[in-house]
């Protein structure tokens, strides 16, 4: 009796531990779930459960025992850093080890912009948001994406095969672009994506390159814009002054050509009828309307117009204006230089405008 009841104190010492060291496994196994995340998601659907309704998630399953808060759970582990689509109208870029950031780089007085890839492409050592920039590359649209892949190898022989990805809505590289395809057509994808820009692969890291926003791309030709429009006020406001000058000399001008024709018709009236005949007056009315017509050939040959009222008048009006802006200190040319740049500033915006908002 003696030897069975040492044998059942044994086997139930030995079934304690493996119940023990079993629970001790489940809990292992549970505290590793939690601390290694299954799936990697955007943060937009992060932010959309609390801290508190997680915590409220994790209290009722079997094992809450020995689960650890979500305190717990972010200082013991490194944080998921991901990147904010841009329909959240959130632009702040959160970098991760093996991603660098780059841009497209507009000017005023260039519609091609300039890739600028950062020196944390380069190194890993460097922060993406180092201030020392790597390199900037031009970014025609015309060209084909395998001269820009030449360019960067020319200036990078670290990478040894570099291809352009189309962002997807998680912010991952996802359909590959061909090396023929042109730089506007992928920077016209880049501006529809929910990330609002593309990735370059290479065989070291990836790129991710930002394209500017509607607001931030227009934002330096707007104050272009303002700039000249403050240039341009007092030159136009003299210029108004002069005009209405003008103006009133040509209606001056159209008045007196009336009164000149009924003063001929008068004089030649009187002299036919009443003082000379006929006879005497038919040679100088000839020769009147043949002077006309030499007149008019005349001003044909200066001019480079026809002979009409209305251009007549128009080159006596353009002749006072001149005068007048000469006088008054009025440059013409810089005037119209001013108004051509503001013109075409208004329809670069417009266009720029058309690329983001077209569906």
């Amino acid at each position: 009796m003696s030897l069975l009841r040492s044998q059942h104190q044994d086997f139930s010492r030995l079934l304690f531990s493996a119940t023990k060291y079993r629970s001790t496994f489940s809990q292992i196994k549970y505290t590793a779930r939690l601390l290694i995340p299954s799936r990697v998601v955007p943060i937009c659907q992060l932010h959309s459960l609390s801290r508190a309704q997680t915590n409220r998630q994790l209290s009722t399953t079997p094992q809450a025992d020995y689960a650890i808060s979500v305190e717990e759970k972010v200082e013991s582990s490194q944080p998921v850093r991901l990147i904010t689509p841009r329909n959240k109208d959130k632009r702040s870029f959160q970098p991760y080890n093996s991603l660098a950031i780059g841009k497209l780089k507009y000017d005023v007085d260039d519609e091609n912009p300039m890739l600028v890839i950062p020196t944390s492409a380069i190194s890993d050592e460097q922060s993406v948001y180092s201030e020392k920039i790597g390199a900037a590359f031009p970014f025609s649209s015309n060209l084909p994406l395998s001269v820009i892949s030449y360019q960067i190898r020319e200036e990078y022989p670290e990478f040894k095969s570099i291809s352009f990805h189309e962002s997807s809505s998680t912010f991952y590289p996802s359909i590959k672009y061909s090396q023929h395809f042109k730089v506007k057509d992928v920077i016209q994808k880049a501006i529809k994506s929910p990330c609002g820009g593309f990735f370059i692969s290479t065989d070291r890291n990836q790129l991710f390159i930002q394209i500017p926003t509607l607001k931030e791309r227009t934002a330096s030709l707007e104050n272009y814009v303002m700039t000249l429009e403050e240039r341009l006020k007092p030159l136009s406001k003299l210029k108004e002054r002069c005009d209405s000058y003008a103006s009133n000399s040509h209606k001056k001008l159209v008045a007196g050509g009336m009164a000149g024709l009924c003063t001929y018709f008068g004089v030649m009236a009187k002299l036919t009828w009443w003082d000379y005949g006929w006879d005497v007056m038919e040679p100088f009315t000839y020769f009147t309307g043949v002077g006309v017509g030499i007149f008019g050939y005349l001003y044909f040959l200066i001019t480079k117009r026809d002979y009409t009222y209305e251009s007549l008048t128009k080159y006596a009006v353009n002749r006072r204006q001149l005068k007048l802006y000469s006088k008054h200190g009025f440059d013409h040319e810089a005037y119209r230089a001013l108004s051509q740049q503001r013109d075409d500033m208004n329809k670069r915006i417009e266009r720029i405008r058309e690329e983001y908002e077209t569906p």
